[in-house]
């Protein structure tokens, strides 16, 4: 691909002129304001009471006797729900622990770590098909892919070497950024606040009846395109990092100035790519919870399972589309539907993608590993507390949640930085700042 001459590429990195998207921007915070002004509403009416006193009875009454009558060498309830909420906040440093764990061995065995990811690939979905056949589920799906995993690992194995020195490069570009990591907390905290005001916007509508179908699959579209819209803020803000250290310029203050276009110019471009995704989402979501409401029809459950798998194969698309998108965005300051234009002709003339594809297995299986590691920890204390079978469950279950979700904002940094500094170098090989150089001598040796 050439690269950009120097008409095109002066004054247009990290410079924007303007507000891209406005439109999706100001739609966003319209539909935003209309959740905050529901739930202001439902307050002021006393909604939260009645369901308050509904909570007082019926399954809520046996759902929480279960919790307080555990086993018999269990905690006192008061004392076990203690322990519980503890061990919740408690995962939160063991996560965070972790995951900083995870980013040092990440900076020191690239390769090894990357090999690792990649060999795991085939064998979790060995041991998913061993299952599946062990307890007479479709094994043979899980077999095909199976198979399709370790035909991909062979395939992509020369590629390790340089996808190993970009995370070895990004991270070590975040070492001289922390900035960025006080964000990723922040963007937690946001998603945190998020979940609670869609809680709390659903909770007057429930056991009112069925009238209100149109208005959950509303909040159901909202609660994906803000979780979007928060994720991508500090995605667009890491690949804007990256990238100026990758051209050698703004690299002093690359996170305020990252950060602050992501909030600002490019905050409609995020809106819009956002609320593509979750328009895939919400369709998904709805077209499953038809297939489990078909009343025994086979034609409606095979053309839902039909309907399923192409919005699944869409939302793959539309979710690496926008990954690619968003860095064009942030290192050239473009609209959303030029940096789309963008994205597919790079994916259609390079290997960026599986270069790319490999550092997100890399993630997913950090993720899954911090999130293991937190389930266990919660598990073991709860069990050295004495805690009853269902609060040791459920601490193991929000270790799993609590660890994942960290590792998931983690990621996403190491993702956006990775995937920018495989477009820069795509896009413009010549513009490699003379401290990154080193880590492209590899591709040179493959290409040749």
């Amino acid at each position: 691909m050439a690269p950009a001459t120097k008409e095109e590429d002066a004054g247009s990195k990290f410079n924007p002129t303007g507000y891209n998207d406005l439109g999706f921007a100001f739609a966003f915070i319209a539909q935003l304001a209309a959740v905050i002004g529901w739930v202001c509403f439902a307050a002021s009416s006393g909604k939260y009471h009645a369901v308050e006193g509904a909570a007082s009875s019926g399954k809520t009454v046996v759902l929480l006797e279960n919790i307080r009558h555990g086993a018999p060498t269990s905690p006192n309830p008061a004392d076990s729900m203690h322990y519980f909420i503890i061990l919740i906040f408690l995962s939160l440093a063991i996560a965070t622990f972790f995951a900083a764990l995870w980013m040092a061995l990440l900076k020191s065995f690239p390769v090894e770590m990357v090999k690792g990811s990649l060999f795991m690939l085939p064998c979790a979905s060995g041991i998913l098909t061993v299952y599946t056949l062990a307890t007479g589920g479709q094994f043979i799906m899980m077999a095909i892919m199976t198979a399709l995993s370790a035909l991909f690992v062979w395939w992509s194995w020369d590629r390790v070497d340089f996808t190993a020195r970009i995370v070895k490069a990004t991270i070590t570009i975040y070492d001289k950024a922390s900035l960025i990591y006080a964000i990723g907390f922040g963007v937690i905290m946001l998603q945190v606040a998020w979940m609670t005001i869609l809680i709390l916007a659903v909770i007057p509508l429930v056991g009112e009846g069925g009238g209100n179908a149109g208005v959950f699959v509303l909040l159901l579209l909202s609660m994906y395109w803000g979780m979007h819209v928060i994720s991508n803020i500090l995605y667009v803000s890491a690949a804007g990092v990256v990238a100026r250290h990758y051209f050698g310029e703004q690299k002093e203050e690359a996170t305020k100035k990252a950060f602050g276009q992501a909030c600002t110019n490019y905050f409609g471009s995020i809106c819009l790519g956002s609320l593509l995704i979750a328009i895939v989402q919400t369709l998904r979501d709805l077209v499953k919870k038809a297939a489990e409401h078909n009343d025994g029809n086979a034609a409606a459950a095979a053309i839902a399972c039909v309907a399923d798998c192409l919005l699944g194969c869409l939302e793959s698309l539309v979710q690496i589309f926008n990954e690619f998108a968003f860095c064009y965005i942030a290192i050239y300051g473009i609209g959303f539907f030029d940096a789309a234009k963008k994205t597919y002709n790079l994916l259609t003339s390079s290997d960026a993608l599986i270069k790319d594809t490999i550092t997100n297995i890399v993630t997913l299986f950090g993720c899954l590993g911090v999130a293991i590691a937190c389930a266990g920890f919660n598990y073991v204390a709860a069990w050295r507390l004495q805690l009853s079978k269902q609060y040791a469950g459920g601490a193991a279950f929000a270790g799993f949640v609590v660890g994942f979700a960290i590792m998931s904002v983690v990621s996403r940094i190491v993702e956006g930085g990775c995937t920018t500094l495989i477009i820069c170098f795509e896009e413009e090989p010549d513009k490699l700042d003379q401290e990154l150089k080193i880590v492209f001598n590899e591709r040179k040796r493959l290409k040749n």
